[in-house]
């Protein structure tokens, strides 16, 4: 018999992935539920086509609109997936054996293949990234941080073998849309955190953070052996530090 489970889902904007999302994962939704940050494409009309209950809510931090999402669903269990990511055939087959033998875990960390330009990245610690993505509802919860949010687990947490795939930047577009959205949101957590500009902290958020990051995950990871695509993330890292340390520094002008 198979097992309830609930699939959460954050989009804006996402008609170009949101269907093949969606169409990976009709083998264990017993309901699908989408939380939308007003999108003006046919996100929700592509939702709609696989019978998801669609809410409206604007986006103020990953965490809370994981948290109001996970408040909707009906059953025991749940299965978080982003609109860029897919759920093969296989991790499909895998939940539902899992599920149907009286697990005895509270979530499960399930790794992740996350491609930049079409090349799945190997190295610079992209693989295997292990997510937890399925959970006992009554057991978890978001964090409340505004992005790199965390599932807090009262219980166990065991890992399954096949990986969701994470079509994370398959064109400079979408490179640039990114680092604009993280760079707005780690700003703001600089300045929740009380940073203040400072030379002590130009060399740190503006040098120290981003080479030791870029070295850490380029160099000493073996970022370098996924080629340009590899070089793109780390910079892509590097560039977030940097990026929300000016935009930190142009509000405290502007505010001063």
């Amino acid at each position: 018999m198979d097992i309830p489970v609930s699939i959460i889902l954050l989009t804006k904007n996402s008609s170009q992935t949101v269907h093949a999302c969606l169409d990976s994962i009709k083998e264990i939704a017993t309901e699908i539920i989408v939380v939308d940050d007003g999108s003006t494409d046919q996100t929700l009309s592509i939702a709609k086509g696989f019978q998801a209950k669609i809410f409206t809510k604007k986006l103020e931090s990953f965490g809370e609109q994981k948290q109001f999402a996970l408040d909707q669903t009906s059953s025991e269990w749940v299965f978080l997936i982003d609109s860029d990511e897919q759920a093969p055939l296989e991790l499909s087959r895998e939940i539902k054996d899992i599920l149907t033998e009286n697990p005895s875990f509270s979530a499960y960390r399930i790794p992740r293949k996350n491609y930049y330009f079409g090349q799945w990245l190997r190295f610079g610690g992209k693989y295997p990234d292990y997510q937890v993505r399925l959970f006992k509802k009554k057991c978890c919860s978001f964090s409340k941080e505004l992005v790199h949010e965390k599932i807090n687990c009262n219980g166990k947490i065991g890992a399954l073998k096949s990986a969701i795939l994470h079509d994370s930047y398959p064109d400079m577009e979408t490179w640039f849309n990114k680092l604009k959205l993280f760079v707005k949101f780690k700003s703001e957590l600089l300045l929740k955190d009380g940073v203040k500009p400072s030379i002590f902290n130009l060399i740190r958020f503006s040098i120290l953070r981003p080479l030791t990051r870029f070295l850490r995950r380029y160099i000493f990871k073996l970022g370098f052996l996924d080629g340009l695509p590899g070089l793109l993330a780390c910079i892509h890292d590097a560039l977030t530090e940097i990026l929300s340390y000016f935009i930190l520094h142009q509000k405290s002008k502007l505010g001063s």
